[in-house]
């Protein structure tokens, strides 16, 4: 792996995988789905867990997250804030995919958008 040449420097760090997709008429009777699914594989990371209108949540804290999940019908996120190192957030986002992809085969066919976003705060010497 290659050198981070400015770990040092920098003071935080935000991980954002983002799928977005045609409108999934099937997520709003999956959310128990979603749960079973997902919930197992991140629990030990995320214990907690809420459902808003279609939309599934899973959190490590919903007051201060750092790390968490939402899926609903139009789009998946996966963020990592501060995660060990970019190949654990590497390897949690590719089962997370993975995951989804599971419950919502015929769905994910036709995604619109997939991006990463990685976000640092650095703190220069004087």
């Amino acid at each position: 792996m290659a050198k981070d040449e400015f770990g040092k420097f920098r003071m935080k760090s935000k991980f954002i995988l983002e799928a977005r997709y045609e409108p999934l008429l099937q997520a709003f009777d999956r959310r128990g789905k979603i749960l079973e699914t997902l919930h197992p594989l991140f629990k030990m990371k995320m214990e907690h867990w809420r459902t808003e209108n279609v939309a599934v949540h899973l959190a490590d804290d919903f007051k201060t997250p750092s790390k968490q999940i939402t899926v609903d019908h139009l789009r998946s996120l996966f963020i990592y804030e501060d995660p060990g190192s970019l190949e654990e957030f590497n390897n949690d986002a590719e089962r997370f995919l993975k995951k989804v992809h599971e419950v919502f085969p015929e769905g994910l066919n036709n995604i619109k958008r997939l991006g990463v976003r990685f976000i640092s705060v650095f703190e220069l010497p004087n």
